[in-house]
């Protein structure tokens, strides 16, 4: 019975680190996503930035 008790100990513990790791990557995960999508807004920024720019020169 110690053995058992020992191992389900273990096994809680193992549950425990494995939800805390899942937990920061899913953490870190949002964060990563967050900073992808400004990227891709300040791109899309530029991109209409440099068409005005040209357009503007066309006429300048």
């Amino acid at each position: 019975m110690i053995f058992c008790d020992k191992m389900q100990a273990k096994r809680s513990n193992v549950d425990r680190v494995f939800a805390e790791m899942c937990e920061e990557v899913a953490e870190h995960s949002s964060q990563y996503l967050e900073a992808a999508l400004s990227l891709i807004d300040l791109m899309k920024t530029q991109k209409l930035k440099a068409k005005t720019m040209a357009t503007l020169s066309k006429y300048a």
